[in-house]
């Protein structure tokens, strides 16, 4: 019996995608560089409650630049990916 070929399985990687993306390269470009500026600027910043504010609200940019899927645009049934 002949071996299949590895590209020839039934399924796909993208059938296990939980979450289809749903931003655009230049949304992600965006939230990227909003992220690292929000960070920066909290570790660069005096100390305070406020900073620390900042620096966690970096992570919610910089996490869906990365993922390519944000859950609020989900949410609201939005995606600037076409």
């Amino acid at each position: 019996m002949p071996l299949k070929h590895p590209s020839a399985t039934p399924w796909s990687l993208t059938d296990f995608v939980m979450f289809p993306a749903n931003l655009h390269a230049l949304d992600r470009i965006v939230r990227l560089a909003l992220g690292v500026a929000l960070f920066i600027f909290g570790w660069q910043a005096e100390s305070g409650s406020w900073v620390a504010m900042l620096r966690v609200f970096a992570l919610y940019p910089l996490i869906t630049a990365f993922a390519g899927w944000c859950p609020i645009y989900a949410l609201l049934r939005f995606q600037t990916r076409r």
